[in-house]
């Protein structure tokens, strides 16, 4: 089974029962009954080398030794990638490319505060970023 979103979304139903389309809900209701699931979350915590399917990423580097983290081949792989630091530690996350790729022409990026992140997605031969702070 191939999964080509990032989220699922359960759709609620009015408090009359019917369906959503014109009708209207409240934000209650909505709340109430909205469903998000993140498919492809986890969680590293050593250097490690990123294998299908995962979007998702959480680094918890702590202060000990550096966790580096390779991304996946670029030229296989083709879902974009977010990563995000979640520890306040004073070693850097690195993440690396596999071979000869890169990521908008660097070979390397440091995450080295908490709650930074990167978004990159492939284009077949290397990494673009999308987002990052």
């Amino acid at each position: 089974m191939s999964v080509k979103h990032n989220y699922v979304t359960a759709l609620p139903e009015s408090s009359t029962g019917a369906a959503l389309g014109g009708n209207q809900v409240s934000a209650t209701e909505w709340n109430a009954a909205h469903t998000v699931l993140d498919l492809w979350t986890t969680t590293i915590t050593t250097s490690t080398t990123l294998t299908a399917p995962v979007e998702h990423v959480k680094v918890n580097g702590g202060s000990g030794s550096q966790v580096a983290i390779t991304l996946p081949d670029a030229t296989v792989f083709t879902n974009s990638i977010t990563i995000k630091r979640v520890d306040a530690g004073t070693t850097a996350v690195l993440i690396n490319c596999t071979s000869s790729q890169t990521i908008d022409g660097q070979t390397t990026w440091d995450l080295v505060n908490q709650y930074q992140f990167l978004t990159v997605s492939p284009d077949g031969a290397n990494w673009n970023i999308k987002g990052a702070n």
